[in-house]
């Protein structure tokens, strides 16, 4: 799960509302459904998948059909055998509120959110020369560009 999550770049809400309708390992892409547009209304967008994220989510395909009782439609679903899971087995994600801190800590490095992994994706995609439009057009936002000075202060930073 947190591979798609690097690799993709999406908001927790787009992520955990994917559904296995929305890979197209033909294509390599994925749907992501977002309602951070004008109106709100439900819109998605069409996301290259890496080779290694293309590989991962087949592996994860087969791992999901041993589990006959776990939901079929969602992309990612509990299937912990922790005694704190039990209730949740099998269920998509909708929050995964301990996930992060957990596995920062397993990790050793100071807690972050999911939040963060869009702003990690941004600052790569810039620290290695892509415009603010396309790393804008991956991130599907529709937000105006930054102020130059914000700009400044993130290319000195390089």
């Amino acid at each position: 799960m947190l591979l798609a999550y690097l690799h993709l770049a999406a908001r927790r809400t787009e992520f955990f509302r994917a559904k296995w309708s929305d890979v197209d390992f033909s294509r390599k892409s994925i749907r992501l459904w977002t309602r951070k547009r004008e109106g709100g209304a439900m819109e998605y967008d069409w996301l290259p998948m890496t080779a290694e994220l293309t590989e991962e989510l087949k592996a994860w395909a087969e791992i999901r059909l041993a589990h006959r009782t776990a939901d079929k439609q969602h992309l990612f679903v509990c299937l912990s055998p922790l005694p704190c899971a039990t209730q949740y087995f099998g269920l998509p994600f909708v929050q995964r509120r301990h996930a992060m801190p957990t596995w920062c800590a397993k990790a050793k490095v100071k807690p972050f959110g999911w939040h963060a992994i869009r702003h990690l994706a941004a600052s790569t995609l810039y620290a290695r020369g892509y415009s603010q439009s396309h790393i804008q057009a991956i991130l599907a936002t529709n937000r105006q560009p930054r102020p130059p000075d914000i700009c400044g202060q993130l290319a000195s930073t390089r």
